[in-house]
């Protein structure tokens, strides 16, 4: 996977031809209202109408009366390397909005409809893995309401938002072959069925049996795969 740097150095001179009859604005110039989340100029608390560029390129491609309107903003790491890309439709969040790491390569890809979650949902670790698109740290489907239709999580809970059912399942950090740490199973929010943890090599570390949240049984092992008192 190629790094996004160049890419995006060259969308501020797209965008100037496209929008050349709009008002430019500096970023020094406006500051953004921490109650409202619109755009003002600083001399004079008036809104603005335009675009915004700084130091790095472009920020907010369309303001209209302070307010975000259709087309791309942009945040930067302090050495002008993007940091995300989000794309509006009226004021909404719409189609895939990215975010990077500061190495340039892709850390999340989600999709968005007038606002709300659907479709993709995709986050990946930092380390440059040849195939990175097949080493999401999670990856999530959405309903157009915003509820997830599926799922396969890592590190976070996966559920259905409408009833709260779902498995949780936990990886070892800078494990490039996905290594489960814990992997458990919920029914309204309570652990339901079988939960298990493993070590950082593979090898199982405990095996636990609920019902609707109540502990029926458990097993522990050592490293040494010797049966030891369970601690939690």
């Amino acid at each position: 996977m190629k790094k996004v740097v160049l890419l995006f150095l060259i969308f501020p001179s797209i965008l100037v031809s496209q929008n050349r009859n709009q008002q430019v604005h500096s970023i020094d110039d406006v500051i953004q209202s921490q109650k409202d989340s619109l755009y003002y100029l600083k001399h004079d608390l008036t809104l603005i109408t335009g675009s915004i560029f700084g130091p790095c390129g472009l920020r907010v491609e369309s303001i209209i009366n302070g307010e975000i309107n259709t087309g791309l903003v942009f945040e930067y790491y302090s050495d002008c390397v993007v940091k995300s890309v989000k794309k509006f439709k009226n004021g909404l969040l719409n189609k895939s909005q990215y975010e990077y790491y500061n190495n340039g390569y892709l850390k999340s890809d989600i999709s968005y409809y007038n606002g709300v979650i659907n479709g993709k949902y995709r986050v990946w670790y930092s380390n440059n893995f040849k195939d990175i698109k097949k080493k999401y740290k999670y990856y999530k489907n959405y309903r157009s309401d915003g509820t997830m239709k599926i799922g396969i999580l890592y590190d976070i809970m996966m559920t259905d938002s409408l009833n709260e059912v779902g498995k949780s399942e936990n990886f070892y950090i800078g494990k490039e072959n996905g290594q489960l740490m814990l992997s458990e199973n919920y029914t309204s929010g309570l652990k339901d069925g079988e939960s298990r943890s493993w070590y950082e090599n593979g090898q199982l570390k405990s095996r636990k049996k609920f019902t609707l949240g109540k502990m029926i049984n458990q097993e522990c092992w050592d490293k040494d795969l010797s049966p030891i008192k369970c601690l939690y």
